[in-house]
């Protein structure tokens, strides 16, 4: 369309309004004609709630992920706290708490202390050599062997065959910047 057939067109539409509120009168709807927009108290209000509300669900999806990580760290370290039991039942029963740095296996090298305790339970205390690695993340172990009295002697002595395995794992938790550790106690029979 031409630029005066454009005026004219306006022109018509536009006769009989000589300000905005009549127009606004003639050509919208009654809601419209009512409607008004938000203040600006209004907007930041709501969009403050908003924000509110997406902090309060990133906090949420943080503690998850911690969790998470915390669950997968623990259950690593309790399945190496199992694996080593069975490794330790792998020793001679009278070996479970005698220093030994030239086992056979690698992993079951390790420096025992003890005993400990009062005689009815005496405590050795054992450091094996060297930590387990899981990709990126060390896990370091220990294990007491606690001799058990079965004969009700008031002391606890090789003889009475039984003795109490305690294993610890563990490991550095980088999120709470703490050291967490998980035991798992088994009993080993003559």
């Amino acid at each position: 369309m031409s630029k005066g057939l454009n005026m004219i067109v306006e022109k018509k539409i536009f006769e009989g309004c000589n300000m905005k509120v009549d127009c606004k009168k003639k050509f919208l709807s009654p809601d419209a004609r009512d409607a008004r927009g938000f203040s600006l108290v209004e907007v930041l209000v709501a969009m403050s709630i908003l924000a509110v509300g997406i902090l309060g669900v990133m906090s949420l999806s943080a503690t998850g992920v911690n969790t998470g990580f915390f669950a997968q760290n623990m259950s690593q370290a309790t399945s190496i706290a199992q694996d080593r039991i069975e490794a330790l039942q792998s020793i001679p029963f009278a070996n479970l708490q005698v220093t030994d740095a030239t086992a056979t296996r690698i992993d079951l090298r390790r420096t025992c202390a003890g005993p400990g305790g009062p005689a009815t339970r005496p405590v050795y205390t054992c450091t094996p050599s060297a930590p387990i690695v899981l990709g990126t993340r060390s896990f370091t172990w220990t294990y007491t062997v606690t001799l058990l009295d079965l004969d009700g002697s008031a002391a606890a002595v090789e003889g009475d065959g039984l003795k109490r395995l305690d294993v610890a794992v563990t490991w550095a938790d980088t999120l709470s910047r703490t050291t967490k550790t998980t035991t798992t106690t088994t009993v080993v029979a003559k």
